[in-house]
């Protein structure tokens, strides 16, 4: 068998190498016919042959076996890290489903109870709206009693303001007094804006205009007036009351200090004589001489008379008033020397004082207060 195979492989050879290279001389040398084998020789070869494919399959067997086994064992591996994961993913699935349901549940109470809430906070809304409104109308009322109250208080300080200048000017002639009270009377009325007491502020306008034309004495100054005169009597002189002439003793004095020691001497004589010896004119009337005692009299009743005079002018007294101040002039023409520069600007003083309308009409400024009257018991009548 063994040459038929290498018979085989010649034929092979042979059959092959023609077609493919040419054979030359060297490739003929180096080619020599291979020597026969023995059959006993060409045994062993065969057995060691046999026993390297019986190992190398006996090796294959066991890599394929050991190939086997780690697969069955990656595989249970593999099966088992699957189990392991299925029970993971239904754990997990499991826990998801529970934290779903329990979120579930806990979104359904919060929005149960955000729904109660919301009622809730809708009812106190309400709640608080209405009592809202309810503060808005007390409100509102407070504000208009406020209102009516404020108005009432503005309405009875007018009244009070225009009776005061009713009565400062009816019973003590006060006309500066009535005037600032119905001034203010009048500003009250601006600042209360109502249009219903509009005919009072026009009265009011009217009377204010009337105050103001009207032309009274200052009262005061007169006073003061009749108080100077009553302190100037005891310096008037009197009839019948010789009194030396003070000027010209003055600058005989002087004159007589300057002059030389004997002329000195003669003036004093002189003025001594003349002390002695008064010359009259036969055209003026003599009257004797009075008493210290009576000329006091005649002062103090001079006096008095002007006296009365401030007394009745203070108390509005018109007739009074002019009669007592003619009585002191005819008492200063009769008991005075009316020639005298002092007496002269006393009377003159007198007659002028004697000559004012102390208690000139008086205009009426009752019709504000009347129209204010009226209207309050209109309104309180509607009301």
């Amino acid at each position: 068998m063994t040459e038929t195979a290498d018979d085989k492989t010649k034929e092979t050879g042979d059959n092959k190498t023609p077609d493919k290279v040419a054979d030359t001389p060297a490739r003929k040398a180096q080619k020599k016919p291979p020597a026969k084998k023995q059959t006993s020789a060409g045994a062993k070869p065969a057995q060691g042959g046999h026993r390297a494919a019986t190992a190398l399959a006996t090796l294959a067997l066991l890599a394929a076996v050991a190939t086997a086994a780690a697969g069955y064992w990656l595989w249970q591996q593999y099966t088992q890290l699957q189990h392991t994961q299925q029970r993971r993913i239904a754990g997990l699935e499991s826990t998801i489903a529970t934290l779903r349901e329990e979120n579930n549940r806990r979104l359904t109470a919060q929005q149960q109870a955000g729904e109660q809430r919301g009622s809730q906070l809708a009812e106190r809304q309400q709640q608080f709206e209405r009592q809202l409104g309810n503060l808005d109308s007390a409100l509102q009322a407070l504000h208009g009693q406020l209102g009516r109250d404020s108005d009432d208080w503005v309405l009875a300080e007018i009244e009070y303001l225009l009776t005061v200048a009713n009565h400062r000017l009816q019973l003590t002639r006060d006309s500066a007094t009535a005037l600032s009270a119905l001034e203010a009377a009048d500003q009250r009325l601006s600042v209360l804006a109502n249009p219903s007491y509009l005919p009072v502020r026009e009265q009011l306008v009217e009377e204010i205009q009337a105050l103001r034309r009207f032309g009274q004495q200052d009262q005061a100054r007169l006073a003061l007036e009749l108080g100077g005169l009553i302190r100037a009597v005891d310096t008037l002189s009197l009839q019948g009351v010789s009194s030396p002439k003070p000027d010209t003793d003055n600058t005989a004095t002087a004159s007589v200090e300057t002059a030389p020691a004997w002329q000195q001497a003669l003036d004093t004589a002189w003025t001594s004589l003349k002390g002695l010896v008064t010359i009259r004119h036969g055209a003026e009337a003599t009257r004797p001489l009075m008493a210290p005692d009576q000329r006091r009299f005649l002062r103090l009743n001079l006096q008095l008379k002007l006296e009365t005079a401030r007394l009745a002018l203070l108390q509005g007294h018109r007739t009074t008033y002019t009669e007592a101040l003619q009585e002191s002039a005819d008492w200063l023409h009769t008991y005075f020397v009316p020639s005298d520069e002092a007496t002269a600007s006393f009377l003159a003083t007198v007659e002028r004082l004697a000559a004012i309308d102390i208690t000139p009409e008086l205009p009426d400024i009752s019709r504000s207060l009347h129209q204010l009257r009226t209207i309050q018991r209109q309104q309180d009548g509607t009301s």
